[in-house]
């Protein structure tokens, strides 16, 4: 391509930047991040993705934000790429950036420096803009036009409020109260019942989430009362749960819940029915980072249990298990979702 058709087209694409209308720096709140990324790809030579960087930074300063080195705790990225312009009729020029560049060669190569400032939330590009040069001085020439276009909108503070609650992922640990009652011939209770569970919850939507866990709890009863005949047993229940999601205010997160528990023992001393059908409510609320919670349910045993009676060898004596469970415990996010999920 001839020089004059690559003035020609510089005009032609630069006219926008131009004509947009350039505002002078506001006085901003001086709390909202920046992290600057590395400028990437390659211009004349490393000289360039200096000078850029260089630039950033300034204008950054200028405009009264604050860069942070950490990217995974800044509000917003500005991110610059350096790429050799080519249209239908010609190909990328290139060289070897060790060779030393003839200065006619170097006039003719016409680089395209591309600017986005992204929420780093969300990954979502808020503005862009690009540059085509040939040498540094014409990247000087403009920049502070074509950052001013970036920065025309104020940035503000992106609210993490919500971020405990707005989670992927929430590991849960849990004590519990879990008392018991057994009616089969006589009836039995064991009030003084402990347990623990842990679980791992993913929040799929805004307003509904899926739990899996694990929990160990006593099951003590009375068979004979007149004989004082006693059983203990460990009972590993594994809980699936499907949650709906409220978020009153902005320290509360209430779950509303069903599912189902499949239960096994562990002593093989009461057998319980394989599964067992759940309601139950988890009342939240915003404690630091996490989540502190209460947690009432009760459990409706799809069949009856039966318990094993070691002097006769068999499985006899079946009755009916009623349990209530309030737990209190804490769980903890991880991956905050997006704020295009929480809509």
């Amino acid at each position: 391509m001839k020089k004059w058709r690559l003035w020609a087209f510089f005009l032609i694409c630069g006219f926008p930047i131009f004509a947009q209308t350039a505002t002078e720096p506001q006085e901003l709140p001086s709390d909202i991040f920046i992290h600057i990324m590395p400028v990437i790809g390659q211009g004349s030579g490393r000289a360039d993705n200096d000078f850029i960087s260089g630039l950033l930074t300034e204008e950054v300063i200028i405009q009264n934000y604050v860069i942070i080195s950490a990217p995974e705790a800044a509000d917003y990225l500005l991110v610059g790429r350096i790429y050799i312009f080519k249209d239908e009729d010609d190909e990328e020029y290139e060289y070897d950036e060790d060779e030393e560049i003839e200065e006619e060669i170097y006039e003719t190569v016409l680089y395209v420096l591309n600017i986005q400032l992204q929420d780093n939330k969300t990954k979502i590009i808020l503005a862009e803009q690009e540059i085509f040069y040939y040498t540094l001085e014409d990247i000087s020439t403009v920049f502070d036009i074509v950052m001013m276009n970036i920065f025309s909108h104020p940035l503000e503070k992106i609210k993490i409020e919500d971020a405990w609650r707005n989670k992927w992922l929430y590991a849960k640990g849990a004590a519990a109260w879990t008392p018991r009652v057994y009616k089969g011939q006589y009836t039995s209770t064991h009030y003084a019942n402990f347990g623990i569970s842990f679980s791992a919850e993913c929040q799929f939507l805004n307003y509904m989430s899926a739990e899996l866990g694990i929990e160990i709890t006593p099951d003590w009863l009375l068979n004979e009362p007149f004989y004082d005949d006693r059983y203990l047993d460990l009972i590993l229940s594994i809980p699936i749960l499907i949650k709906y999601i409220f978020k009153p205010s902005a320290y509360f997160m209430l779950e509303p819940y069903t599912g189902i528990q499949f239960n096994v023992s562990l002593f093989g001393n009461a057998i319980p029915p394989v599964s067992s059908v759940l309601l139950g409510f988890q009342y939240g609320v915003k404690a630091g980072q996490g989540v502190f919670f209460v947690e009432p349910r009760v459990a409706f045993d799809l069949g009856k249990s039966s318990l094993y009676i070691p002097r006769l060898g068999i499985d006899t004596d079946a009755y009916r298990r009623f349990s209530i469970y309030l737990g209190f415990g804490y769980k903890y996010g991880f991956y905050t979702r997006g704020q295009e999920d929480n809509k």
